[in-house]
This record gives structure tokens, sequence and C-alpha cells, in this order.
């Protein structure tokens, strides 16, 4: 009987500390969420206004104040998700296509989390891929049109599309598309594009995006009367049919941060498409590819003639020339084989949740972004490593910082052995600008669309960003940190305040805007914030 309470004892002791285990490893406190694991919050030094924080990856932070910004519930959902950071090996689904260049098997799961590798690793592609849907019946339709969604904001479905057979009626593009009827649609994809094209979303603050093009620039729908057009043209849905049309309605100005995210959106929606088989002449090929590239041109929407600067960029993938929307013809009809509606820059992953800190400390997606762009313009790096360059960003418009030669002489006196030098990128083309990154181990600026250049910087180099008071953004923070750089930044003292009236793209903008408003930092500041950088080379 002894024997037996014993064993009874012993037995419900065991099970007791094996729920224990249980409930303590799988709990986590709700005060240590990943948005705030990593980040040092602000230290105040001699008194002043005066905040500097380092982020790096070898080092585990305390946890900061809470970041004043207004952050909708749905994205902060999206972020806190990322809360599982244990790495996740994804592995490449069965029978796909191989990964496009410079993609490798290597990259499959890079990343960390599961969250991380669907908003900045192959998973990403791979979710997009999986989602394709068809819209138009094909039995009854001479066009066609498939489309890839995904939701990585949490807010919206980023659409991707490519079309078939569609023709250009002067003034307006047309699909003889009988829509499907999604009535009891059960297989959908969660995270897809939405069921109907008119739900595709526009962007409303640039207007940009396939849901803008089928909207505002193309007439879909069917008419048995129609097919005739399509007899009569010879433009009939052919997987063999091998040119392209992209369509590209950009999202205005000469910013180098949207210009890049557009471009960097192309890039991956031409990639889903190289992952994407399709039956052709008997045997399943890539819905596009790179031989694909002499015969296909881009059609630009917006007619931006500003944008020069990057123009040949977008020749990465096309090998016609690129044209207007408003110079077409207006007096022939055109069939357009196939026609791309790629991600818009908006919906690109490097600018969601860009007030939050991220764990990610890998992006394959970036990497092999910023590889393209080094080997278009035959980048190569054969610069002296032996010497420490530190480039500074000097911006000549809106935001500069003020006193920036005296600050950089004194920094030079300081520091002999290391190159300093102020740079106006604006004033270089671009593959110069590209260079003299490559040739740079530490690039200081003041917030603002200079620091996207750190996408071009060397392996483990420095990134120091000056931001305005009060201001705690994290997009440049986080991708230092998904390039392997380190970051180091710090926040300005308050300027006088403007009383002019300020015309910014024709429109009065309130001169106290961050946005035009000049910086500027004590002597001893600006010296202990390079020193910080300086000790990380």
């Amino acid at each position: 009987m002894r024997f037996k309470l014993s064993l009874l004892v012993r037995t419900i002791v065991f099970f007791g500390l094996c729920y224990l285990v249980l409930q303590l490893s799988g709990s986590r406190s709700p005060d240590t969420s990943p948005s705030d694991e990593y980040i040092q919050p602000p230290i105040t030094v001699n008194d002043q206004n005066f905040k500097l924080s380092t982020d790096t990856v070898e080092k585990s932070y305390e946890t900061p104040k809470p970041i004043p910004v207004v952050i909708s519930e749905s994205t902060l959902k999206i972020i806190q998700s990322a809360d599982d950071d244990s790495p996740v090996k994804y592995h490449r689904p069965a029978n796909t296509l191989p990964l496009p260049a410079p993609y490798s098997e290597d990259d499959i799961g890079k990343g960390g989390s599961g969250w991380c590798q669907s908003h900045y690793g192959l998973k990403y592609l791979y979710d997009l891929k999986k989602s394709r849907r068809s819209y138009c019946k094909p039995s009854s339709s001479a066009s066609s049109l498939d489309c890839f969604g995904v939701d990585i904001s949490g807010e919206r479905v980023d659409t991707l599309c490519i079309a078939g057979s569609v023709i250009f009626d002067p003034g307006l593009f047309t699909l003889d598309c009988d829509l499907n009827d999604w009535d009891g649609e059960t297989q959908y994809f969660k995270g897809g594009p939405p069921l109907r094209i008119e739900e595709f979303p526009q962007y409303d603050a640039y207007g940009v995006g396939p849901g803008t093009m089928l909207s505002q620039y193309m007439k879909v729908g069917h008419d048995s009367g129609t097919k005739r057009l399509w007899r009569d043209l010879k433009c009939g849905k052919s997987p063999s049919a091998r040119n392209y049309t992209i369509f590209m309605k950009r999202e205005g100005g000469t910013n180098l941060w949207h210009t890049l995210m557009e471009i960097f959106s192309l890039f991956l929606s031409m990639d889903v498409l190289q992952m994407t088989a399709q039956l052709s002449d008997g045997e399943m090929q890539p819905m596009f590819q790179p031989s694909d590239i002499p015969n296909s041109r881009i059609i630009l929407f917006d007619n931006n003639q500003e944008r020069v600067a990057y123009q040949d960029l977008w020749h990465a993938f096309t090998g016609q020339p690129t044209i207007n929307f408003s110079d077409m013809p207006t007096d022939e009809l055109e069939c357009l084989e196939n026609v791309i509606m790629p991600l818009p820059g908006a919906s690109n992953p490097l600018w969601q949740g860009d007030w939050v800190p991220i764990i990610c400390t890998d992006s394959p997606l970036v990497k092999a972004f910023s590889q393209r762009i080094l080997s278009h313009y035959q980048v190569l790096d054969h610069y002296n490593t032996s010497t420490v360059t530190l480039t500074f960003i000097n911006r000549q418009g809106q935001r500069k910082f003020l006193d920036q030669d005296h600050h950089l002489k004194q920094l030079q006196s300081r520091y002999p052995r290391i190159k300093v030098q102020s740079i106006d990128f604006a004033a270089l083309t671009f593959p110069e600008q590209l260079r003299v990154i490559r040739k740079t181990n530490i690039l200081v600026g003041v917030h603002g669309a200079g620091l996207t250049h750190q996408m071009f910087l060397r392996n483990g180099s420095t990134v120091v960003e000056i931001q305005p008071p009060d201001m705690f953004h994290k997009g440049f923070s986080n991708l230092a940190r998904l390039l392997n750089h380190r970051y180091v930044s710090a926040h300005s003292s308050e300027t006088e305040r403007s009383q002019e009236i300020m015309i910014d793209d024709g429109q009065e903008v309130d001169p106290n805007d961050w946005h035009f408003k000049d910086m500027k930092m004590e002597d001893d500041d600006f010296l202990r914030l390079m020193k910080r950088a300086i000790e990380t080379v």
C-alpha cells in the first residue's frame, strides 16, 4: 500500500513538473515584444537636448520608452507577429522552376523568423507565386488576366498582374475578359489577390499599381460582338507570344528612395513571373525569362520627364525604348501580347512598418537587388580598403545641416588618418554616386532619401543618421540590420522657426514641418557622435 501511494505521489509530482516546464517555455513577458528587445533608449548627455542611440546586431538592449508615433492597429498587429523569432527553415516548394539569378538555394530560409522570411526572404516570392488567380474564363475570353497578391502590411493585399492579348484602341487599353463568377469560391489563398479587380488597392496618396491601371487606363469586359477585332488583328491568347509591355505609373518627384522602391518592386515582380510556369509550345516555361528582355518595353503613365537621372535603371528588364502614354499613336490599333502591371513602390516590403524596429537580420531580396544594380552599372570593388573613408551627405535643398563645413573641419583635425569628405550626391550621376558609396566605410547624413545609399555600401559598413528632434523613424535602422551594417543615430537640436512662406512642388507648405527645417548640433555632440561611429570600424 505504501509503495502504491509513493508511486502515485511521484507520478503526480512528475506530471506537475512537466506542466510547469511547458508553461514556462511557452510564455513570454508582455513587456518584451520584438519591437523593444534590441533598440537602445535615448541617452541624455550634458543635460542638453541630445539623444544618442546605437543599433547593432551583436548587442541586447534595455526596453526603451514607447515610441511617440501613430501606428495603425493593423500595422502594429503585423509587426508584433514577428514575436516568433525562432529560426524557421523555409523549404522551396516541390516542382518549381529554378530561382532567378543571383538568388541561390542557400538563400532559402535566411532571415530568421517566418515573419522575416515572408517579408524580406524568398518566402515573399513563393507566397506571391502560389497566390496566382486567373480572372477571365478561357473558353469565352479573347484576353487573359492573371494576378498575384500578398498581404504584408495588414491593411491591404498588394497585387501584381499580367494580361494577355490586350488591344490598344487609341486612348484606352481593352481586355476581352469574361470575368469568372467567384460565388461559392472555396480555393481562396489567404492573402492572395482580391476576388474582384475593383477591390485592388490604388494607393490613394500616389494612384499607382495594377488597381489604378485596370480602373483608369484599361477597359475590362466581354462582348461577343467584339471578338472579330481580336481575330482581325490576330491578337489571340498564345503562351508562346514573347513580346512584353510593362505598365508603369511612378510616384512622382526625383526622390531616390521612391525611385529605388519602384525599381526594386519591379525586380520582385519579374522574379515572381520567372518562377511561375505556364504551358507554352507543349512544355512548361516561365511566364517571363531573361531571353524575353530584347522584346520588352515600358510605357510610362506619369509623363514625368524630370526623372531621367534614373531612366536607364528601367532598362534592366527591357530592350526596347521607353515611351510615354501621351506619345502613343492616336490613329491606329495595336495588339499587346503580354502586359505586366508590377507591384508598386509603395507596396515594397522595405516601406512597411518603418516606424517600428524589426528584428530581421538578413534579406536575400535586398542583397540581390543591390547586387543587380551594381552589376548593371559594372561598379566593381577594386578600391584601396586600407583607408577609412567617412562620407557626409551634403544636402543643398531643404533640411540642410547647419555649420557643416565647420563640423567636418574639426572632425578631420581630430582624426587625421581618416578621409573625411562632403559629397553633394545630387550633382553626380547615379553610377558616380555608386562608385563613391563603394569606397565609403562610414556614411553620415541627416534623415532623408540620401541614406538609401546604404543599400550599396560594402558589407559591415557604418551608417550614421541625424534625425530631427523628437523623431524616432526606424526605416534606415532596420535596413542597416538587414544588410549587416552598424548603425548609430542622434537627434539634432531645435532650430529657430521660420516665418517665411515656402513653396514645394507649387504648393504652400508649413515652414515648421520637419521636412523643411534645417538641423544643427553643438560641436561636442557632433564629435561624440562621430567618435561612436568611428569606433565601430
